[in-house]
C-alpha cells in the first residue's frame, strides 16, 4: 500500500512534469500563429497599397500619355509628380525587399523619363521654330538690293526657308503684305499716295498718287527662285519693269542672280517702303545707280562678312551694243547691331558712253528695333569728251 502511493506519486510527480513543458510549448505555438496571422494581415495590406499605387502611376501614365497626344498643356507638371510618385515608391519596394515589384516599377520609371526627354526635344523645337527670336537686333544691310531681295513669306516649308536665306543675304527692312497663289506664287505691292505743300517760288498744295508696284516671286524649292516688279510711276505716268531676275542658288552660301535688279551700292532703298524717310537724298539721286541688267554673285564669307560682285550694261542700262561693261562690288560686314559696307562701280571708256567711276561707304546702326542711325560717303568722277568732272557727297540719317 505504502509502495502504491509512492509509485502514483511518482507517476503524478513525472505528469505535472511532462504537463509543464507541453502547455508552455502549446502557448507559444498558438503564439506563433497569431504573429503570423499579423504578418499575413500586413502583407495584404501592404500588397494592397501597393496596388493601389501602381493604379494611381498607370492612371497618371495615361494622363501624361493623353496629354502628350493632345494638347501637351500642362506635360512638365505631370511629369514632375509621376516622377515624385515613382521615387516614393521604388523607396517602399526596396524597404520591403519585394524585387519583382521593384523591376516592374523600374521599368515604368525609365519609360516614364524616356518620355520627359521626348517632351523636352519637342519643347526645345517649337522654340526653335518660334524663332526667332531674342537677342540684340541685327542691322540690316543698307543698299539697293534691299527692295530685290526682302523676300515675303513662303506657303511651303522649302519656300519659306530658302525666301528667309535671300532676305538674310540681301537686307530690307519693308512690311508688304504677302498673298499666296494657288500656284504657289508671292504676290505683294505697295501704293504709294502723298499730299506736300510748299512755298518755294509759288504756293504749292496737292495731292499725288506717287507710285504703284506689284511684286510676283516663286521659290524654286532650295536651288533658286524667280522675281518680277512691275511699277507704275506718277510721275510721266508710265509702266516700267523694275526688277526681273532669276536665282540660283548651288549651296546656301552662294547666289547667282541673272535679270535686271536693284543696284547693290548705297545706303538708302529705292522702293519707299524700304526708305528710312520722306524721300532720296542727293546722293541717291545724282551720284549712284538705281538698276544693272546683268549678272551678280553673293558670298557669305562668314564671320560677319559678305560679298557681292556684279556685271552690267551700265548704270540704269537695259540694252547696250558695246563690248565694254561695268562692273562694281560690295564688301560688307556686320557685328551686332552695327553694318558697314564699301562698294566700287568702274564704268570702262570702251563702253560707247560716259566713264563714269564711284566709291561708296555706308554704315548703319540699329541702336533699337525703333531707332536707327545711317551714314554714307560717296565720291565718283565723270568722264565726257575727254573732260572730267568729279563729285562728293555724304548723308548722315536717324530714324
Amino acid at each position: 500500500m505504502y509502495w502504491n502511493r509512492i509509485r502514483w506519486g511518482v507517476l503524478g510527480a513525472l505528469f505535472v512534469a511532462l504537463l509543464v513543458p507541453v502547455s508552455a510549448q502549446a502557448q507559444g505555438v498558438s503564439s506563433l500563429l497569431t504573429r503570423l496571422q499579423q504578418m499575413e494581415e500586413r502583407l495584404q495590406q501592404i500588397e494592397a497599397s501597393r496596388s493601389n499605387a501602381l493604379a494611381q502611376v498607370q492612371n497618371q501614365l495615361d494622363q501624361v500619355i493623353g496629354a502628350q497626344q493632345g494638347a501637351e498643356e500642362g506635360l512638365e507638371d505631370r511629369l514632375a509628380s509621376l516622377e515624385a510618385s515613382m521615387s516614393a515608391l521604388v523607396e517602399q519596394n526596396a524597404a520591403s525587399d519585394n524585387q519583382a515589384t521593384t523591376e516592374v516599377v523600374h521599368a515604368m520609371a525609365q519609360e516614364i523619363a524616356a518620355l520627359a526627354q521626348m517632351v523636352e526635344a519637342l519643347a526645345q523645337q517649337e522654340e526653335q521654330t518660334a524663332g526667332g527670336g531674342g537677342g540684340s537686333p541685327e542691322a540690316p544691310e543698307q543698299d539697293h538690293s534691299s527692295d530685290q531681295d526682302q523676300e515675303p513669306a513662303e506657303a511651303s516649308e522649302q519656300e519659306e526657308e530658302h525666301a528667309s536665306d535671300e532676305e538674310d543675304a540681301h537686307g530690307g527692312h519693308g512690311d508688304d503684305q504677302v498673298a499666296t497663289l494657288p500656284s504657289g506664287i508671292q504676290l505683294t505691292g505697295f501704293v504709294d499716295a502723298a499730299y506736300t505743300y510748299g512755298e518755294h517760288e509759288a504756293v504749292s498744295s496737292t495731292f499725288a498718287l506717287e507710285q504703284i508696284e506689284v511684286n510676283l516671286f516663286k521659290a524654286l524649292g532650295d536651288m533658286g527662285s524667280l522675281r518680277f516688279d512691275l511699277d507704275w510711276s506718277g510721275h510721266g505716268g508710265e509702266f516700267d519693269i523694275e526688277q526681273g531676275f532669276v536665282t540660283l542658288s548651288p549651296i546656301p552660301q552662294l547666289t547667282f542672280t541673272l535679270g535686271k535688279f536693284n543696284a547693290p551700292i548705297g545706303f538708302e532703298s529705292l522702293d519707299p517702303t524700304d526708305m528710312y524717310q520722306f524721300s532720296h537724298a542727293l546722293v541717291f539721286n545724282y551720284g549712284l545707280p538705281t538698276n544693272l541688267t546683268g549678272a551678280m554673285v553673293e558670298a557669305d564669307l562668314g564671320a560677319g562678312f559678305d560679298l557681292k560682285a556684279h556685271v552690267s550694261n551700265g548704270w540704269d542700262q537695259v540694252i547696250d551694243h558695246y563690248k565694254g561693261k561695268t562692273i562694281g562690288g560690295r564688301l560688307g560686314y556686320t557685328y551686332g547691331v552695327v553694318s558697314v559696307g564699301l562698294s566700287g562701280m568702274m564704268d570702262p571708256s570702251d563702253s560707247g558712253g560716259d566713264e563714269i567711276n564711284v566709291i561708296d561707304s555706308d554704315l548703319s546702326v540699329a541702336v533699337t528695333d525703333q531707332v536707327t542711325f545711317g551714314a554714307e560717303y560717296n565720291w565718283g568722277n565723270n568722264t565726257i569728251e575727254d573732260e572730267t568732272l568729279e563729285w562728293s557727297g555724304f548723308l548722315l540719317m536717324a530714324n
